[in-house]
């Protein structure tokens, strides 16, 4: 396993604890790379700072485990996925501790990615900033979502608690089916934030360049109607696409990564993807495997299986 150490002591002192492993000259880094080891630049700020450090978070994003000094920011926000240190000469200890433990359970990687995207993100640091100027575009917009939702077997009440209890809600639905939506379900919808748009049909003859032509968010979605989603369904599949740049992010059996392939029955797509490389697919379908290697290079993510709700 990989290891960061930010220590809140220099790293000269941190060598006087554990100079047969902690050194600043370059043969030590070598040797602490052959043992997967990154040494991060000491955390030199007093221990109340409410700042943390954008590499640290890019540190645990990528699975390093995280030895630190004292950091109250750092301990509230990610004490579950950082061993904090108090003193220089528990710096070997430590580091021999991490360097031991197991790689991080998926559900703890998934905890820990949700909680980065929603509070740590790049987007959200800056729209802290953006707020103060409302002619400045929201950072955060390149999240938004567009779920076309059409006819299935989950009663219309329980498929719109599925759409406004999301951690990370579409920004717009496009509304199809067999039965006409009702002005109350739109309004349920709406006092969630959630624009509503009517298209004809049930959406089963839809393409996903067709319902990208009309969408208005970066990304596009067919919402599952066979069941309900669960509260992280969006914001693991936006998480991921964030934090990958692929163009295609979806649930499978693969664990976090890459993948050859996703189902699109359970992914999000780039409008701008889904209107070129997915063009006069439907979106409902046998054919909902994606090719592996998209015409861009950038290759589909699974973000492993999909949180079944009982």
């Amino acid at each position: 396993m990989a290891v960061a150490v930010s220590s809140a002591a220099t790293l000269a002192a941190a060598e006087d604890a554990a100079a047969s492993f902690l050194r600043p000259d370059a043969a030590s880094h070598e040797r602490l790379r052959a043992h997967a080891v990154a040494v991060a630049n000491p955390v030199t700020v007093p221990d109340r700072v409410n700042v943390i450090e954008p590499r640290i978070l890019e540190q645990l994003a990528c699975g390093m485990a995280i030895v630190s000094g004292p950091h109250l920011a750092l301990a509230a926000a990610f004490g579950a996925y950082v061993r904090m240190i108090h003193e220089p000469s528990e710096v070997a200890a430590a580091v021999r501790e991490a360097l031991g433990e197991q790689a991080r359970s998926a559900d703890d990687t998934r905890a820990l990615l949700r909680a980065l995207f929603e509070r740590h993100a790049t987007p959200v640091m800056l729209s802290h900033i953006t707020r103060e100027f409302p002619a400045v575009p929201d950072p955060r917009a390149t999240r938004r979502v567009t779920a076309v939702v059409g006819s299935g077997s989950l009663d219309r009440a329980r498929l719109i608690e599925s759409l406004t209890h999301q951690a990370h809600r579409p920004a717009e639905v496009l509304l199809t089916g067999d039965d006409p939506w009702s002005a109350v379900e739109r309004d349920a919808l709406e006092e969630a934030d959630i624009a509503t748009q009517l298209l004809e049909g049930n959406g089963a003859e839809i393409s996903w360049s067709a319902a990208g032509s009309i969408a208005t968010a970066q990304w596009l979605t067919l919402w599952p109607t066979d069941r309900p989603a669960g509260p992280s369904y969006l914001l693991d599949l936006a998480a991921g696409a964030e934090m990958s740049l692929a163009d295609v992010v979806g649930y499978g059996p693969q664990p976090l990564g890459h993948s050859d392939g996703v189902d699109l029955g359970t992914a999000i797509a780039r409008r701008e993807f889904a209107m070129t490389r997915l063009a006069g697919r439907p979106l409902r379908g046998a054919d909902a495997a994606l090719d592996a290697w998209p015409a861009d290079g950038r290759r589909p993510l699974s973000v492993g299986p999909e949180d079944v709700v009982g």
